[in-house]
């Protein structure tokens, strides 16, 4: 314990001594380059320059302007010599004048200005006027000997390696802003019960009015690419955008919920404070992203899926609209929600398996004020029972839940994720997994009567000859208040197209559907008793999602196992 001990504190000194090495190389080259700096006279003006150090890697470029009355005017040039593009360090001749032209990288305007006192808005170029071209190139040695040391000095001015440390800088380093009579009070808070999750305050005041502004959002949603300055008027800021720029920033205006949002701006008080606030933010992103994933609770079963499921779906509150949602602990979910928005209650409910939802359709559906997770089913078979105030509605091949925030989200996506392939693998398989003989009587025993609202469907699947597992009659007879209708359909198992059997669902009624091999028209078919028109397809009803998967599975292996 003690080696270790010696051994950080080794290291500690260390960065210490680099740090305080690189900034005296930087004090002792500006004391090179301000022995360059000279008075210089062009044809109307008198330029008297100065170089002063604001702090390691920046200076205060002071230009003082007389003109041929004795009229004086100041201007200060705050730059960090790390932001100047060496390629574009050059000399320049202007008519009688030529002077060193400093630019900043990527045309970023980081040079921080005033006239005479007054903030005059930020440029990206500096002039340093020569008394002659060669003084010229001693200012240009000198600059350029400069940035890479300032460069260096900006690498490694923090010593902040881990996610909290990086946290509580930020935490520390977002502070007010005042412009002109408006005061930006910005307080960011850790949210100490979710990895990653922060909430901005920003709290603007001015002499008539004050608005308050809550921005809550997770460091690892923001994308790294995104981070930018942003100049307007007298305001600097760093602005970012969340991944995809999915709105999965929620906002609070005077308290109550806003538009979630995809991007967001924080404001800096000077070039330097926006600087260090990117250059935070780009550090911690995928920091924050390893804490949020580190974080996820472990699902190694069906019962971690979906316990995890239930506990996160839940109410939640939008205003004055209150959305009361449960879902069971099972594969095979009911999910009841409870619209009230005070004048009326609306009550919906959704039976579906998890095994049936397309994991690659999942995804985040944000408008206004509303956070859902949408969601697909396999194949686009509408797989999806659904109900409104207790009566059936027709099936559906898509669903949502409402989720209360961006963590809210990630964590029902999460059990979401995980729950459907291993809600899949739990699949209870009841076909028998014998002989074809066996799998026949089995489908012969589940073909049975179904209802469908104002329908009744009596349904009878038989061998026409007791010891053919081939040749089967399906009778169906629909049944409603008004009349009767028989149909009978006579077909061989091995003339139908196993690759055919699929889910048919119309409205409210589940079927299956078979084809016929190349659709051929050779299922003998009656109505009523009377022989009618060969047809090429059948269907079979069903009651359940459960039972149709069954059926579609027990069809499908008699039909190839007959056909062996």
């Amino acid at each position: 314990m003690k080696s270790k001990t010696i051994i950080f504190i080794i290291a500690l000194l260390s960065v210490f001594s680099l740090a305080q090495s690189q900034d005296d190389q930087f004090n002792s080259l500006i004391t090179a380059l301000q022995g360059e700096i000279k008075t210089v006279n062009s044809a109307k003006l008198v330029y008297e320059q100065e170089i002063n150090i604001e702090q390691p890697g920046v200076i205060d470029f002071v230009l003082t302007t007389i003109d041929q009355k004795g009229n004086q005017v100041k201007y200060n040039n705050k730059l960090n010599f790390a932001d100047l593009d060496p390629i574009m360090v050059r000399e320049v001749t202007e008519k009688e004048k030529i002077f060193v032209q400093l630019k900043v990288e990527n045309d970023q305007k980081l040079i921080s200005c005033t006239k005479d006192g007054e903030f005059d808005g930020y440029e990206n170029i500096v002039k340093i006027y020569a008394e002659n071209i060669d003084n010229a190139r001693a200012i240009k040695e000198k600059v350029l000997a400069v940035i890479p040391v300032a460069k260096e000095i900006m690498k490694n001015r923090f010593n902040l390696e881990t996610y909290d440390e990086q946290l509580t800088w930020l935490v520390d380093n977002i502070g007010d802003v005042t412009v002109s009579d408006k005061t930006h009070q910005q307080i960011l808070q850790v949210d100490k019960t979710t990895k990653g999750a922060v909430n901005l305050e920003v709290v603007e005041t001015t002499s008539k009015l004050t608005k308050s502004t809550r921005y809550q959002f997770n460091l690892a949603d923001i994308n790294p690419n995104s981070l930018n300055f942003k100049i307007s008027g007298a305001y600097f800021s760093v602005e970012f955008e969340t991944n995809r720029k999915q709105k999965l920033i929620k906002t609070y205006i005077d308290g109550e919920q806003g538009n979630y949002n995809y991007d967001l701006k924080i404001l800096a008080y000077s070039v330097e404070n926006a600087r260090d606030l990117k250059y935070i933010l780009d550090k911690i992103i995928p920091l924050a992203e390893q804490e949020v994933s580190n974080a996820l609770p472990q699902i190694n079963s069906v019962q971690d899926a979906t316990s995890l499921l239930s506990t996160e779906v839940k109410e939640v509150i939008i205003n004055d609209v209150t959305n009361t949602q449960k879902i069971n602990n099972d594969c095979k979910a009911k999910l009841d929600v409870v619209v009230d928005d005070m004048k009326k209650k609306t009550e919906s409910s959704f039976e579906f398996n998890l095994s049936d939802i397309n994991e690659h359709s999942l995804d985040y559906k944000i408008l206004g004020k509303k956070f859902q997770i949408v969601f697909q089913t396999k194949g686009g078979y509408k797989l999806i029972k659904a109900y409104k105030d207790q009566e059936q509605q027709n099936f559906d091949d898509d669903g949502s839940i409402l989720c209360d925030d961006g963590e809210n989200a990630r964590l029902i996506m999460h059990a979401l994720k995980k729950g459907i392939p291993l809600c899949e693998a739990a699949i209870v398989r009841l076909v028998p997994e014998d002989n074809l003989a066996a799998k026949v009587s089995w489908l012969i025993e589940h073909t049975v009567e179904v209802t469908f609202e104002a329908k009744t469907i009596n349904q009878k699947l038989e061998r026409i000859e007791s010891a053919d597992h081939n040749k089967l009659r399906l009778t169906i007879t629909e049944i409603t208040e008004k009349k009767s209708v028989e149909y009978i359909y006579e077909f061989n198992l091995s003339d139908l197209n196993p690759n055919s059997v699929e889910y048919d669902i119309k409205g409210k009624e589940l079927s299956i559907v078979l084809n016929t091999n190349y659709n051929a028209k050779v299922i003998k078919t009656y109505e009523d008793g009377e022989l009618q028109n060969y047809t090429n397809k059948i269907n079979i009803y069903a009651n359940d999602i459960d039972l149709a998967r069954n059926l579609i599975l027990g069809l499908k292996e008699s039909i190839e196992e007959n056909s062996k």
